[in-house]
């Protein structure tokens, strides 16, 4: 696979060697590529980042590997009049842009005309944005997260950066925890090659305004280090799931939720990783992590999440419900002050290596993220709903005979017009919208 617009030096596979789960490095014809070949460390879980002073040096020092963003790179100012048109395109008005050149701002990408007919740059933005997202590519809709996560941003000022690690083959329970949808994956990419998905992504990220975009592919999930003897010793574990050493068998039992959490902060972290050791300026502002699979539905706006210095989600339940908790964290999406956004984003190896033991028996992967806050001194505020507006998606298939049915969970369209808490407008959610909840009792 290839990270399109990056450069990835030929020094970065030796100052990251002995990386647990960390790819290998190789090149391919058109651009630098990874592939997922773990690199072993003895079974001890030990994913960090390279020093920014370092990694920065890099590219600069390898000058001749023609490192494609060692000058910063900028998308064009837009016409006056199209600053809405990245929240207006469709995705056919999307898919006809790129084939055309075109940004979402109303002029060919690259440059914009002005009113005496020069061609203007934009000026480096002061504030900047780090979008990533992690997931599967069955589960993988990039356009509403460009549309109302990256466009939004651009239009306020933001330079924007988005990068995803997807696994292209997760089948089974890896790819779907909730079976009882009769899930299938997305059949938009169902025939996409590596460099399909690849180009097709980062084309569209370029359309909505993304400085810089880059695709993790995975040829398969990530693979797990070995547990250490402190999870068993001290159960750091997800006892809510009832995980743990089975007295009869003498065998560690644990659900497949236990694993995905720890699949999921290990892609997290190794793509977080990846940004650290390759920035070619300062840090971010702040950094906007979702899955794959949220599905948004309303622009999100910066100036609901002022601090740098602070995490912010939603509370545990779903958009237009009730939440389930006042003081559990919603773990599908998150907005990070970039001050503390390493903090986070680094659970994967906090789970293995820090042995605070605030971090054990915890209930559940929202449980050790919030533990892992007081930890590491990272102030968490829950905020209102319908300022991280998304619901989660996937296609189903309810019958053999019947094509697949993208759908989002969670809702219904009796729900989402009479909410019982904040929720977007009706309008918001397309009429062909399907619901999964009940979709599958029809």
């Amino acid at each position: 696979l290839c990270l399109v617009g990056v450069c990835l030096p030929a020094a970065w596979p030796r100052a990251m060697g002995g990386v647990a789960g960390l790819p290998a490095v190789v090149l391919c014809s058109a651009s630098w590529a990874l592939t997922s070949a773990p690199l072993s460390v003895g079974g001890a879980a030990v994913v960090r980042g390279l020093p920014p002073a370092r990694a920065n040096g890099f590219c600069r020092a390898q000058r001749q590997l023609d490192c494609s963003f060692d000058q910063p790179n900028y998308e064009p100012l837009p016409q006056r009049g199209t600053l809405a048109a990245a929240s207006a395109a469709t995705d056919t008005d999307a898919d006809h842009a790129v084939a055309a050149g075109a940004d979402a701002f109303g002029g060919a990408s690259g440059s914009s005309t002005g009113a005496g007919g020069s061609t203007i740059s934009r000026r480096p933005g002061y504030r900047r944005l780090l979008v990533l997202v992690a997931g599967v590519t069955e589960r993988f809709y990039p356009i509403p997260t460009l549309r109302y996560v990256v466009a939004p941003a651009v239009r306020a000022g933001y330079t924007v950066d988005y990068y995803a690690v997807l696994s292209m083959d997760a089948t089974g329970g890896q790819a779907f925890r909730a079976y009882w949808y009769a899930p299938v994956g997305n059949p938009e990419f169902a025939n996409y090659t590596a460099q399909d998905l690849e180009t097709y992504t980062i084309r569209r990220a370029r359309f909505y305004g993304a400085s810089r975009a880059g695709v993790m592919l995975l040829p398969n999930e990530v693979e797990l280090d070995v547990l250490p003897s402190h999870v068993f010793a001290n159960q750091r574990l997800l006892v809510a799931e009832k995980n743990g050493i089975r007295e009869s068998t003498g065998k560690f039992d644990a659900s497949d939720t236990f694993w995905l959490f720890l699949m999921k902060m290990k892609k997290v972290e190794l793509l977080w990783n990846w940004t650290v050791g390759n920035r070619m300026d300062r840090s971010y502002d702040h950094v906007v992590w979702t899955r794959s699979d949220a599905y948004w539905v309303d622009d999100l706006k910066m100036e609901h999440f002022p601090d740098h210095a602070r995490v912010y989600s939603r509370p545990w339940g779903n958009l237009c419900s009730k939440p389930f908790g006042e003081r559990a964290i919603n773990d599908q999406t998150f907005v990070l002050g970039g001050h503390v956004a390493g903090r986070l984003l680094t659970g994967y190896s906090a789970f293995f290596l820090n042995k605070n033991p605030l971090l054990d028996r915890v209930g559940s992967a929202e449980d050790f993220l919030q533990r892992l806050a007081v930890v590491r001194k990272v102030p968490w505020t829950f905020v209102r709903p319908d300022w991280l507006p998304f619901f989660l998606a996937m296609h189903m298939q309810p019958s053999n005979t019947s094509p697949p049915v993208l759908c989002i969970r969670g809702v219904n369209r009796e729900l989402l017009e009479r909410p019982v808490a904040e929720c977007v407008a009706p309008w918001r959610v397309p009429a062909t919208m399907a619901f999964c909840d009940t979709l599958g009792l029809q």
